[in-house]
Formats: structure tokens, C-alpha cells, sequence
């Protein structure tokens, strides 16, 4: 039977995209429900998790997870979780980090912003709820493109380097660094404090996003595995870069 919830959300995608987008879009979800979730054991979009796991050879690592969303669909981290490993995930909208408290306990879970800069911050939260985030460049594009703006809450920032120093001892190489903020990557990329905190592998939406690309290399790691919307960068002087495959 189908919850009340999803009957809402199955109808404001037709009233959003219309009958063709609507069956279109319900079509890839159970594509990738199926295809990934069923026969890969993969909660990522497509696939990263396992990339990650085959990366860094475990499936017991550390993760820091920022704009986490939903905390198994379209996941980077649940399937390690799963595993017995454990983490910091880091989500703005207060609705999405509420189901992390029963799903994922053994989790810490931020209910706030990574941005350059300590303080309050204007999230636009959209549904769908993935396209949810404080870039207003990117929040008027997605509101052109068959989004619609559910709220505006004032949401505490802070920035990544003070998260970590809060969690971390100095000179920690953790295991993942996951960033899904639509648009606002960069931003929370520059807030860490590189000398100290150097996550062993990265995944980013960077698809077209040449600056974040170039930041990256210039802190000194390499693109080794991409799918249709992520990007997994190693570090260069990693023992991990030699089992990779460069793209």
C-alpha cells in the first residue's frame, strides 16, 4: 500500500514535470532501486559506494558526509554503514536529519551548513528535496528548471575545519570525504583546513565545474573515477592511487 507521504510526493511530480517526466523519472528510480540496490547491495545513485569500497580496499572506514539528504536513498555512505563503520553526516534540512536518529544511531548527525564562515545562513529548500541548497545562483536555476521552493530557513553554518577540529584529533587522513551541496562544493571545499584534515579519497558533484576540479589538483589530488554526476579524486601520494584507473 502506498504511504500517504509517497502518494503526496508521486503527486506534486505530475503536477510539477507533467505525465511524461513523471513516468520518466519513476522509471530511473526503480532502474537504479533495482539494478544497484537489489542486485549490487549499492545505496549510492550509481554506484559510488562501491567504487569507494573498491578504492580503498574495506568496508569499514570513516566518513564525513555533507548535505548527507536521506540517510539510505541515493546514499554515499549507508552501504558502509551497514558494514559496522561509522560517521559524521552533515544535513541542513531538518526534515531529511530527523530520520538519521532511528536508521543510523551509531552515527553523529549534524543537523547544520559547511560555508566559509560561521553563522546563520538562507537554505532554500526545494523539492524535490536533492536540488535543497544555499546557492542562490543555483536555487534560481533549479526553480527554472521544474523545481519548486518549500521554504527559506535561517539554518547555523559552520565551517568544515571547525567540525573537524571539534570530531578529530590534528592530522587526521580520514577515509571519505562525500560532498553533495549543489553548487555550494567549492565553498565548503575552501572552509577545510587542508594542512590537517586530508580525507584518503574525495566524491564530488563536480561534473562541469572546472574551478572545484582545478582546486583539487592544486591541493594535490587526482581524478581517478567518475559516473554521470560524481567525481572520485585520490590523493596523488596515495598508496591507494596505483590500484586506480585514471580517466
Amino acid at each position: 500500500m502506498i504511504s500517504p507521504s509517497w502518494l503526496n510526493q508521486l503527486q506534486t511530480k505530475y503536477r510539477i514535470y507533467g505525465f511524461y517526466w513523471s513516468v520518466k523519472l519513476t522509471l530511473q528510480y526503480l532502474y537504479r532501486k533495482v539494478f544497484y540496490e537489489f542486485f549490487q547491495k549499492s545505496y549510492s545513485q550509481y554506484g559510488e559506494d562501491l567504487l569507494i569500497s573498491r578504492l580503498l580496499n574495506s568496508r569499514k572506514i570513516f566518513y564525513v558526509d555533507i548535505g548527507s539528504n536521506h540517510p539510505q536513498k541515493f546514499n554515499n555512505t549507508y552501504f558502509f554503514y551497514l558494514q559496522g563503520s561509522q560517521g559524521i553526516n552533515i544535513e541542513p534540512n531538518p526534515l531529511l536529519i530527523a530520520k538519521y536518529s532511528s536508521i543510523r544511531p551509531h552515527d553523529i548527525n549534524l543537523n547544520i551548513g559547511i560555508s566559509d564562515q560561521s553563522g546563520l545562513m538562507k537554505f532554500f529548500q526545494m523539492f524535490p528535496d536533492v536540488n535543497s541548497t544555499f546557492s542562490k545562483t543555483q536555487y534560481q536555476y533549479y526553480l527554472k528548471h521544474n523545481s519548486v521552493l518549500v521554504d527559506t530557513p535561517n539554518i547555523q553554518v559552520n565551517t568544515l575545519a571547525s567540525i573537524l577540529n571539534k570530531h578529530f584529533s590534528n592530522n587526521i587522513s580520514f577515509d571519505l570525504l562525500s560532498i553533495d551541496t549543489e553548487g555550494h562544493d567549492l565553498t565548503v571545499l575552501k572552509s577545510n583546513d587542508w594542512t590537517k584534515f586530508r580525507p584518503k579519497v574525495i566524491c564530488v558533484e563536480t561534473q562541469l565545474d572546472l574551478s572545484l576540479h582545478q582546486y583539487l589538483l592544486k591541493l594535490g589530488y587526482k581524478l581517478v573515477r567518475k559516473t554521470p554526476i560524481n567525481s572520485l579524486y585520490v590523493q596523488k601520494n596515495s598508496s591507494l592511487f596505483p590500484l586506480s584507473v585514471t580517466l
